[in-house]
């Protein structure tokens, strides 16, 4: 399968946020800052891969990341 993705731009929306700018990018995706209605900030990642290799190393971050909280 070949994709193409178009990364996010200021302003633009996912779900309850808004983005807001590029923070990092890197072989799988890119991470950017973004807001929710009430100033709270994230940082969310953008997957620009579309071999499942991106998507496995993905979930092995989602998962780190809970151990972490």
């Amino acid at each position: 399968m070949n994709a193409i993705m178009i990364g996010p731009r200021k302003g633009d929306h996912c779900d309850a946020w808004t983005i807001e700018t590029k923070i990092a990018r890197g072989g799988n995706g890119e991470i950017w800052r973004a807001y929710d209605s009430a100033g709270q900030h994230v940082a969310i990642k953008f997957l620009i891969k579309t071999k499942q290799i991106a998507y496995e190393r993905f979930r092995t971050e989602v998962r780190v990341l809970e151990d972490v909280r």
